[in-house]
């Protein structure tokens, strides 16, 4: 039996992004672009800037940053809150991570609107966590989002002693 070949990932003439960071995540909302969300610089200093980058041009620009700095966050693409005019409807979600490296993990989450170049808060999660993993998908049963859409908050680590988390939130989302 043949083994599989590896592939090996090819740049493909992608331009590199404008800042030099570590640990930012990164969301892509289909059709239009790749988000890279927040991160921390050489420096060690967590920020709260974003960067998209359009397939179409081969470019990186910045957009507006969120209202805090994250790092070590998990990010999602769902429908726009209720009244956004965002790009067709979809929204980039960054959720949870460190705001700073001397403070817990946050349970924070907020929606970046591309038709507004904006970020919103959103409702806290009942958990604090850092390094979760994030998805979209239809709302459980008993959670119902306005277009029965749920942005999911997966595991990841939380507060001192630092235990591994199996809980799962579902953020109703959309509008």
């Amino acid at each position: 039996m043949a083994r599989p070949r590896a592939r090996r990932g090819h740049s493909g003439g992608v331009q590199p992004r404008n800042e030099h960071l570590a640990d930012p995540d990164v969301e892509g909302l289909r059709g239009a672009c790749v988000y890279a969300i927040g991160g921390f610089n050489p420096t060690d200093e967590i920020l709260d800037t974003v960067e998209a980058y359009s397939p179409a041009t081969n470019t990186w620009r910045a957009v507006a940053s969120m209202g805090t700095t994250r790092v070590a966050l998990a990010a999602a693409s769902a429908p726009c809150p209720k009244g956004d005019r965002g790009l067709k409807s979809t929204c980039a979600y960054a959720i949870a991570g460190f705001t700073t490296f001397t403070d817990f993990a946050t349970n924070t989450a907020e929606v970046f609107s591309p038709g507004t170049n904006t970020w919103s808060s959103l409702p806290d999660l009942a958990t604090a966590r850092f390094e979760p993993a994030a998805a979209t998908a239809p709302c459980p049963k008993n959670v119902r989002g306005p277009q029965r859409t749920c942005v999911y908050a997966i595991g990841g680590i939380g507060d001192s002693p630092f235990p591994t988390l199996s809980s799962v939130e579902a953020l109703p989302v959309g509008g």
